[in-house]
């Protein structure tokens, strides 16, 4: 066992007799080893004094230490060219270019306004041009979700299901749906109520606004809206016969309950309302909407909208409003909802 004794002396003899002091004595590579300073980043034996300049420049701070021709040999199995690039580039998270670090920035504002993918802009599928997809996260995706669960409380053992949200688009508020919303403005505050609808439909009421129904309905050609999101889920269609299909074959007994709707979240300018407990197909809006002589008398005006209230007494089992002009309802959100 080694063991080191006193090195006191001249300086010029120190080396000389540390090599003696230990038994068997250090040869001369042994005492450079000890003698010098490991690098931990290459591993290069140093001198004491070389090694602050040696640290600047294997660390980069004075010039690159290592090109890239000799990263690219300096591991095993050699990286190719296109690995490379991913180790010296970053690849953007929206469209997955890879990009120099200089050119992160500008291209994060190009990729943000133009991509169709990203979060809160422009999405593909049942979205179109005017509608926005809203994450989980979003303040507004916990309010729709509390708007469900307490709007459709009241009917929950009618219709025997509950709505969970899947997914949720905020429709655009662009200028025709600005002008809807202007001309509707007269009949006093909106009401936030439910339509029934689909994907495809769902982005064209977003774009274009809704429309009259060609044919009419339990109260003529009208719109019709409902307090409770569990109506409008129950009359919203399936995006294919698939899912019936498939209910079929595996549960008979329930193939009529679907798994799943879209339904609109509007804003919808009711005016003032007439009750209707009766079926009125043939309903025209610009004669049986009048308010008659006392009204007139009183000030009141004619009607602009219809209320069918639910129940034993009523024309439909749970309350409906209905609008006989287009811009009375301005979208706001589509939902999807499993049932």
């Amino acid at each position: 066992m080694r063991s080191f004794g006193s090195a006191l002396g001249h300086p010029g003899t120190w080396k000389k007799e540390v090599i003696t002091s230990v038994y068997p004595p250090l040869s001369p590579n042994e005492l450079a080893v000890m003698s010098r300073i490991k690098c931990s980043l290459c591993g290069e034996q140093l001198d004491a004094d070389a090694v602050e300049h040696h640290s600047r420049l294997c660390s980069g701070f004075d010039e690159p230490r290592v090109t890239e021709e000799e990263l690219v040999t300096s591991v095993y199995p050699p990286l190719s060219p296109s690995e490379l690039d991913g180790v010296t580039t970053i690849k953007c998270s929206v469209c997955g270019a890879c990009l120099e670090p200089d050119a992160v920035a500008e291209h994060s504002r190009t990729c943000l306004i133009q991509s169709p993918e990203t979060g809160h802009l422009k999405q593909s599928g049942p979205s179109g041009s005017c509608l926005h997809e809203i994450g989980s996260t979003d303040p507004a995706w916990r309010k729709l979700a509390n708007l469900l669960q307490e709007a459709g409380m009241e009917n929950i053992a009618y219709y025997r299901f509950s709505l969970r949200l899947k997914r949720l688009w905020k429709v655009e508020h662009h200028k025709l749906l600005q002008q809807c919303e202007m001309r509707a403005s007269p009949l006093g505050a909106s009401t936030r109520l439910f339509c029934p609808s689909s994907p495809v439909d769902g982005e064209n009421i977003a774009r274009d606004g809704f429309e009259l129904p060609k044919t009419p309905g339990t109260f003529g050609r009208g719109i019709s809206f409902s307090a409770c999101p569990l109506k409008a889920a129950s009359q919203a269609p399936e995006d294919s016969w698939l899912p019936l299909a498939k209910r079929m074959l595996t549960r008979p007994w329930a193939a009529m309950k679907k798994e799943s709707g879209h339904i609109l979240v509007c804003d919808v300018y009711l005016g003032k309302t007439m009750t209707l407990r009766s079926k009125r197909k043939d309903l025209d809006p610009s004669e049986d909407l009048k308010g008659g002589w006392l009204r007139e008398q009183l000030g009141l005006g004619d009607y602009d909208s219809v209320y069918a209230p639910g129940g034993f007494f009523g024309a439909v089992s749970v309350a409906e409003y209905v609008v006989y002009t287009a811009h009375q309802a301005v979208p706001r959100y589509l939902l999807e909802c499993d049932c």
